[in-house]
């Protein structure tokens, strides 16, 4: 599934085995600035783009590589989870290579993302999760798309069961954990998106 924008700097797209190298390097830096102690190997690389190509035939979960729109070239992982259809809510989750932010490409990617959820998945409300809120890079991001912050982070992410986190590390984590919230109301498109 493609999701794009003619005037996009970027598109969605179902991750490629291509992508491999490059992911892993993505999700090393990224826990490497979480200060998270585990580093993904290219083989559980690899096992994760496979099993989210599969669950595209599922409804709970989706991953997106963001790829270059000209160039064609992987720059990052955007993914929609915890879908509640009952309560109308999902998370989601993002991640952009070190080389590509400050250009734009979160930005555009968001706006792709927001639209596949609220036009096509049809869920009302988004959490996203800053798991250190010091990444001023990401809240700038989310901010410009109009999520508030969740006062007291009402909203308790599934995710941070996902990695293992002994409970110690895990009272560190969630004192650095901030949630932002995105109501479809809030949200206003102004390209015309394409999906394919």
């Amino acid at each position: 599934m493609k999701i794009y924008s003619e005037s996009s700097l970027v598109y969605l797209n179902n991750l490629k085995n291509t992508d491999a190298k490059k992911l892993r390097i993505y999700l090393n830096q990224a826990n490497t600035e979480f200060d998270f102690k585990f580093n993904y190997n290219l083989n559980a690389v690899k096992m994760f783009i496979n099993k989210s190509n599969d669950l595209f035939n599922n409804i709970f979960e989706f991953h997106f590589g963001v790829y270059k729109n000209k160039l064609n070239s992987f720059v990052g992982l955007f993914s929609v989870m915890q879908i509640d259809y009952n309560k109308n809510e999902c998370e989601i989750g993002y991640l952009i290579g070190k080389e590509y932010r400050k250009k734009e490409f979160g930005k555009n990617a968001i706006s792709l993302l927001l639209y596949f959820i609220f036009e096509i998945i049809k869920i009302k409300k988004v959490y996203a999760i800053m798991y250190n809120k010091n990444n001023n890079i990401s809240k700038k991001i989310i901010i410009r798309c109009k999520f508030k912050k969740v006062e007291n982070n009402r909203y308790q992410s599934n995710n941070i069961n996902k990695f293992n986190i002994d409970k110690k590390n895990n009272n560190q984590l969630n004192k650095k954990i901030e949630t932002y919230v995105l109501f479809k109301k809030s949200f206003k498109q102004t390209k015309k998106i394409l999906i394919e």
